[in-house]
C-alpha cells in the first residue's frame, strides 16, 4: 500500500484534509522566517546562553553532568551541540531549530483536531497558536520547553492515530515520542498518567461488557513499555543514574525556598491567555454536545498541567504553554464548531438554545480576546520581509560590551559569567562547572560563591563579566587582580592585569 493510500483509509479523510495541517504549518513556518526580526536580537532570555554554552563545552569533549553544569535533562544539548558541529558557534542556526520544533507543534496540533473535527477547526488552532501570549517569542528562543511542548503533542497525535485505527505500533510510536519529550524537559511527564488513562478507558469502551481481563489492560502496557523503556534507555546512556538527582532536585529545593516568588506563580502568567481559557471552556462543552471524545485529551493536558503548575512556584513565563497550548486547540475546536453552527442556522438547521447561546458567547470572546492577540503578534512582526542585510540590533551599551569583549577575545582561552551569550558570541568557553551560573543554583545551594571564587582562581579566566548577581568575595578579588574596564548599568567587565 503506497503512503498515501494508507492515510486516505482514514474514515472521512481526503488528500485535502491531510493538506491542510500541512499547509498551516508552512505558513506558520514562512510567516516567522519572513517577518520575525528574531535574526536580529541579541539575546531573548539568559537561558538561551546557558543552553548554548552548554552544548558548546559539549562539542569541546567535556563531559554533561560529569563536568558541565546542567540541571536540565540531555536531548536538547546534544542536538544543539550536533548543530553547533556542522554550522559553528552562531546563535540564530538554533533559533531557527527551535522554530522546526514550533513548526511542528503547529502541525501535529492541527493535524490531530483535523483527525477529530475538521479543517476549519484544524486553521483555527494554527491560527490561535499564532496569537497566544508568548508563543512567537518562544518559537525562535533557544529555550528547551518549546521543543518539550511539540514533541508531546506529537506523542498525542500519533496516540489518535491508535484510536482510529487500533494498531499497536501507534501506541509504540507515541511512547517513544512523549520519552524525547520528558529527556527534553520534565515538566510533560505529567501526561503520562493522562494518556495511559486514556488508551486503557477507550479498550475498556471497545471491550463492552465484557469482564475484567488483562485484555484491557494491554494498550497501556505496550503504550507504558515503549514511553518507560526509551525513558530508561536514553536517560541512562545520555544522563546516568548519579546525575539524575543533580536534575530533579534543584528544581523541587528552589520551589521550596521561593514560595510565590515575585508573584511568579501560574495564574500570574495566564493573565493575558484568558480568552484563550474560556474558549476552552467552550470547546470543552462542544465536545461533551458532540460526542467527540479524543478531544478530551487536550482538555485532560490542561487541567494535569494546571494542577501541577498551580501548586509550584516559582512558574516562569515560558511554562504558560503546557497550559494554553492545549486550551487553543480547544479554543480553535468552539470557534470552528460556533461558526458551522451559525452558518447552519443560516441555511435553515433546526435551532437550538444551547448550541446558540454558546456559539454567540464563543463568538464574541474570540472577537475580543484574539483581536487583541492579534494585534500584539503583529507588533512582534516587521512591515516587510527580511531575506538580507540581518544585523544584531541591541541597546548600543550593549553592543560597545560585545565589541569589547571581542577585541580581548584573541588573548582570551576562558571567560567567567553570568551572562554566558556574551562568551559565546566570542566563540569563548566558560568553565565547565559554571555553565550553568543561574539564580536558581545559587539560592538552592548547588552553587555556592566559594566555589565560583575557587573556579576563578583555578582557571584564571581573561575575562570576567557580571550582571545579574553581586558577589561580594568575588568582587574583591577582581578588584585586586582585574582591571574594570566597562562598566555600564548591571554590566561590569574586568579584564586579567597580565
Amino acid at each position: 500500500m503506497s503512503f498515501p493510500a494508507f492515510f486516505t483509509r482514514f474514515d472521512r479523510k481526503t488528500t485535502l484534509d491531510l493538506l491542510v495541517p500541512a499547509l498551516v504549518a508552512l505558513v506558520f513556518f514562512l510567516l516567522v522566517v519572513l517577518f520575525h526580526p528574531f535574526r536580529e536580537k541579541l539575546q531573548y532570555d539568559v537561558d538561551e546562553g546557558f543552553n548554548l554554552m552548554r552544548s558548546m563545552l559539549v562539542t569541546k569533549d567535556y563531559s554533561l553532568y560529569d563536568e558541565i553544569s546542567s540541571d536540565q535533562p540531555p536531548l536538547f544539548t546534544y542536538l544543539l551541540a550536533g548543530l553547533q558541529r556542522i554550522t559553528g558557534y552562531r546563535v540564530n542556526p538554533g533559533r531557527t531549530l527551535v522554530l522546526l520544533f514550533a513548526t511542528l507543534l503547529v502541525w501535529a496540533s492541527a493535524q490531530f483536531t483535523q483527525f477529530v473535527w475538521g479543517w476549519l477547526q484544524a486553521v483555527l488552532v494554527g491560527f490561535l497558536l499564532l496569537v497566544l501570549p508568548r508563543f512567537l517569542q518562544l518559537s525562535v528562543s533557544i529555550m528547551i520547553g518549546m521543543p518539550a511542548i511539540a514533541l508531546a503533542a506529537f506523542s498525542m497525535l500519533l496516540l489518535a492515530l491508535w484510536h482510529i485505527k487500533a494498531k499497536d505500533y501507534w501506541l509504540i510510536l507515541s511512547g517513544m515520542a512523549l520519552a524525547l519529550s520528558v529527556l527534553t524537559k520534565l515538566f510533560t511527564g505529567i501526561l503520562a498518567p493522562v494518556f495511559l488513562l486514556g488508551v486503557t478507558a477507550a479498550q475498556f469502551s471497545r471491550l463492552g461488557d465484557r469482564k475484567f481481563s488483562l485484555q484491557g489492560l494491554r494498550p497501556g502496557l505496550i503504550w507504558g513499555a515503549s514511553f518507560g523503556g526509551v525513558t530508561l534507555m536514553l536517560g541512562g546512556i545520555l544522563v546516568g543514574p548519579a546525575s539524575l538527582t543533580g536534575i530533579i532536585k534543584p528544581h523541587l529545593e528552589f520551589a521550596a525556598l521561593e514560595p510565590e516568588a515575585l508573584e511568579l506563580t501560574l495564574n500570574f502568567h495566564l493573565r493575558d491567555a484568558l480568552p484563550f481559557i474560556v474558549l476552552a471552556v467552550c470547546g470543552l462543552l462542544f465536545t461533551i454536545l458532540a460526542k467527540r471524545w479524543l478531544g478530551l485529551y487536550p482538555f485532560a493536558w490542561a487541567l494535569a498541567a494546571y494542577l501541577f503548575l498551580d501548586g509550584y512556584s516559582p512558574v516562569w513565563y515560558h511554562h504558560q504553554l503546557l497550559v494554553t497550548v492545549p486550551a487553543a486547540i480547544l479554543a480553535g475546536v468552539a470557534v470552528g464548531e460556533s461558526l458551522l453552527w451559525v452558518i447552519g442556522l443560516a441555511r435553515g438547521s433546526q435551532f437550538s438554545w444551547l448550541r446558540t447561546v454558546l456559539a454567540v458567547s464563543t463568538l464574541l470572546m474570540f472577537g475580543f480576546g484574539a483581536g487583541r492577540s492579534f494585534l500584539a503578534a503583529l507588533e512582534q512582526l516587521s512591515g516587510t520581509p527580511r531575506f538580507s542585510g540581518v544585523t544584531t540590533q541591541a541597546p548600543l551599551q550593549k553592543l560597545r560590551l560585545y565589541r569589547e569583549m571581542l577585541q580581548h577575545a584573541p588573548d582570551t582561552r576562558w571567560v567567567v559569567t553570568d551572562m554566558p551569550i556574551y562568551a559565546y558570541l566570542i566563540e569563548r568557553p566558560v568553565p565547565p562547572d559554571l555553565a550553568t551560573f543561574s539564580g536558581m543554583r545559587l539560592l538552592n545551594g548547588s552553587l555556592s560563591e566559594e566555589q565560583i571564587l575557587e573556579t576563578v582562581k583555578t582557571y584564571q579566566p581573561e575575562q570576567v563579566l557580571m550582571v545579574l548577581f553581586e558577589l561580594p568575595r568575588l568582587e574583591r578579588y577582581l578588584e585586586e587582580h582585574y582591571e574594570l574596564v566597562y562598566d555600564k548599568g548591571d554590566y561590569r567587565l574586568f579584564l586579567r592585569e597580565d
